[in-house]
């Protein structure tokens, strides 16, 4: 097969929603020198984050399928930490099908770390749209690593 085929991966997203956006800009006494998101730097930024994944059922053909969920949250309460230009409190879940694999580790590795990237990913879409219009401007989440 030629290196620049596409093919399905074996993890299947099914169905995202989200089941709680909150996002507000944060006080402009924060940033007394001023602030613009789409340059903002994220280090020294404290986010709290919870992935959970759940194995949903087992269907025919060996194949399962799993909820991930998936909260970000930004609240700037820390006064050691970096502020954020916004408040962030966002929860997504997604269910996702796995096809048959040999090997159920990698299967359970495959599925952490790629399903819940593709959350995070849809996490980080939803911020940028929602904040585009707001007063500090766009702000793209950083990309996050997800441990196994």
């Amino acid at each position: 097969m030629p290196a620049n085929t596409l093919t399905a991966s074996p993890l299947q997203l099914k169905q995202m929603f989200f089941a709680r956006i909150h996002f507000e800009a944060e006080s402009s006494e924060k940033f007394p020198d001023g602030i613009w998101a789409p340059e903002f730097d994220f280090s020294g930024v404290r986010f709290g984050h919870h992935i959970e994944v759940t194995l949903a059922q087992q269907l025919e053909n060996n194949r399962f399928q799993y909820v991930i969920a998936v909260v970000f949250q930004v609240f700037n309460e820390d006064d050691e930490a970096k502020p954020c230009p916004y408040i962030l409190d966002i929860e997504a879940r997604a269910l996702f099908e796995m096809h048959a694999m040999d090997d159920e580790e990698k299967r359970d590795n495959l599925v952490r770390v790629n399903g819940a990237s593709m959350v995070i990913g849809a996490i980080r879409e939803q911020v940028t749209l929602l904040t585009s219009r707001s007063i500090y401007g766009p702000l793209t989440l950083p990309t996050l690593k997800v441990g196994i």
